[in-house]
């Protein structure tokens, strides 16, 4: 399934070989490469005759900050997806493999119902790691706020007095199943997996936060480290963008 929408992108832009790396505490460790070929035949500048791509699947079983102190050979990841993460589930602890992201690195993330979105963006924002909510999400709060005449909630992460979403985007996953899941902790409670995402580029707040978060993270008990468990489907993902033939790295988390 994912060669056959990798195909696509391997393809509107020349990418010889892409690295898709899966991370999580119960991901299974395995390694296998294949290859795929297109024919030119796509719409528009994909008209420029037919190639080929490697995509590389890695399944590294552990936590993503774990991964990263570790990683001395393995580039940073070019784009993050986050699967049903959880942020706000006090069970999991995802600051420190957050911090291990890059500023800038576009990020996507999905969750099983509406709710658990909006949710999970406004903790990116209020811990700093998005500049602004996505403006349907920010729309929903505020009219919500309106409604309760409170207006205790921030929508930006700078000062800007209207909600530019800076690029942030919401909705509904085109390409989620159409299997409806039960609950196991709430009655009556369905839901489609990762039906929602949203996404943009990550931020920090600043960069001796980085700093402080490295040596913390090196003092903190190993017992502390968990990052996403047992609900946690996935994470980070990686793809390098280069003009002409390139390689891409794909990591999930």
């Amino acid at each position: 399934a994912y060669s056959e929408a990798l195909t696509e992108l391997a393809e509107a832009h020349k990418i010889s070989r892409i690295n898709l790396v899966f991370v999580g505490p119960e991901c299974r460790s395995v390694v296998k490469e294949v290859g795929i070929k297109f024919d030119g035949s796509g719409e528009g500048n994909n008209k420029s005759g037919g190639g080929s791509c490697r995509i590389l699947f890695d399944g590294l079983k552990g936590n993503y900050e774990e991964l990263f102190k570790s990683r001395s050979k393995r580039s940073a990841a070019d784009i993050v997806v986050l699967f049903n993460p959880g942020f706000t589930c006090q069970d999991y602890n995802w600051k420190f493999a957050l911090r291990c992201i890059k500023t800038g690195t576009p990020i996507v993330v999905t969750t099983n119902t509406e709710m658990e979105a909006i949710m999970d963006a406004q903790y990116l924002l209020d811990q700093g790691f998005i500049k602004n909510l996505p403006k349907m999400i920010a729309d929903m709060i505020r009219a919500e706020d309106d409604e309760n005449d409170d207006g205790e909630h921030d929508f930006t992460d700078g000062d800007s007095a209207e909600n530019d979403d800076g690029g942030m985007f919401f909705g509904e996953n085109p390409y989620a199943g159409s299997r409806v899941r039960q609950s196991g902790t709430m009655g009556n409670d369905l839901y489609i997996k990762s039906k929602w995402m949203f996404g943009g580029l990550f931020c920090k707040k600043s960069s001796s936060n980085e700093a402080t978060e490295v040596s913390v993270g090196k003092k903190r008990d190993a017992r502390d480290s968990g990052v996403g468990a047992s609900t946690t489907d996935a994470g980070p993902q990686s793809v390098e963008n280069k003009p002409k033939k390139q390689k891409g790295n794909y990591a999930l988390i």
